[in-house]
């Protein structure tokens, strides 16, 4: 497992190839800058490599309209699928999964976090177990 910060995000590639991001509260909206190197990173974890992810959104997640059109490109092309863990999802995630479903990388939104990993399994190389979750 590796890890790495940002000041609004932190993010581990996990040993079974899924990576995961959590979003850290800010009362600032995200901007373009702020993704680009959020995806800077996601790119030093994941050498080239596409991969599943889960994300924790912080619960006040907003973006600034270039920001959000960077993360879901961003996205797009480094992920094979997101599962999006929020018992309360934020307003901003209401038309997020559609979006990124149009451009054909499946995301669902899940209220717990056992139901994003058993669905996200099907998008991982690695088999499925206690020991793979770290």
């Amino acid at each position: 497992m590796h890890s790495v910060e940002t000041p609004t995000m932190s993010f581990t590639l996990r040993d079974d190839g899924v990576i995961v991001g959590r979003g850290k509260p800010t009362d600032n909206m995200r901007t373009e800058p702020e993704v680009a190197r959020n995806l800077a990173v996601m790119d030093e974890l994941l050498g080239g490599q596409l991969a599943p992810a889960l994300w924790y959104p912080d619960e006040v997640l907003r973006y600034e309209a270039d920001a959000l059109q960077r993360l879901i490109h961003g996205l797009v092309q480094r992920l094979t699928a997101v599962a999006i863990v929020a018992s309360d999802p934020p307003p901003a995630l209401a038309a997020f999964p559609g979006a990124v479903n149009a451009l054909l990388l499946p995301v669902r939104i899940f209220e717990q976090e056992a139901d994003a990993e058993q669905w996200l399994h099907q998008f991982t190389e690695y088999p499925s177990g206690p020991e793979n979750h770290g």
